[in-house]
Order: structure tokens, then C-alpha cells, then sequence
């Protein structure tokens, strides 16, 4: 299915390029300073882990029950994360509720 572009004419992409560019140059008149990040957190939120760090010094021990936690660890994953277990599978008329299954309630 074409897009709109791809039907208009020559003169009529020549006429909406103009218009776009005149649109472009509008905006950065504006001269704003955006910043797109996605994700990025509030130094609020950064200060929340910010005591994190002086719980690790270049002596800090980085394994887990043996197995070297400072490069990746293992293949199949850290003895550790493993041990909890797999998260539980909802099924129809369950709902997942601070990681626990529950009946859904329909209102």
C-alpha cells in the first residue's frame, strides 16, 4: 500500500519538502534545548542508589557462591538468581499481584 509520499507528484514532494524544510528551520530559531533521553532518572531517583556505591571498594569480593560475578558470571546465569526460581506462569482468570498469584475479581 503506498504511502502518502509515494502519490503525490513531482511538483507536490518539491511543494512538501519547501514546507517541511520551512518548519525545520522555524523550530531551531526556537533555539531549545531538548533533551529525548528515554528513561532518563530524576537526580531524585539517582540519589535512591547513590549509598550503593559505598558498599563496593577495589577489594570488594565479586562471586557468588565461587562464581566470578565481575565479569558476567556464568553461562547459565548466577547461582544466586537461579535459587529464586523462576517467576510464577499467570493462567486465565489469574492475575500477578506483588509477585503473587491471585483469582482476578471481575466488577
Amino acid at each position: 500500500m503506498p504511502n502518502a509520499y509515494q502519490k503525490m507528484t513531482d511538483a507536490q514532494l518539491d511543494a512538501a519538502i519547501a514546507e517541511l524544510e520551512h518548519q525545520a528551520a522555524d523550530l531551531r530559531a526556537l533555539n531549545l534545548k531538548l533533551d529525548m533521553a528515554r528513561g532518563k532518572p530524576s537526580p531524585e531517583q539517582t540519589a535512591l542508589s547513590k549509598p550503593m556505591l559505598d558498599l563496593l571498594s577495589a577489594d570488594s569480593d565479586l562471586s557468588d557462591q565461587g562464581v566470578d560475578a565481575d565479569n558476567y558470571g556464568a553461562p547459565d546465569g548466577m547461582p544466586s538468581a537461579r535459587a529464586r526460581g523462576r517467576a510464577p506462569r499467570r493462567g486465565r482468570g489469574q492475575r500477578l499481584r506483588h509477585g503473587v498469584l491471585e483469582p482476578e475479581h471481575h466488577v
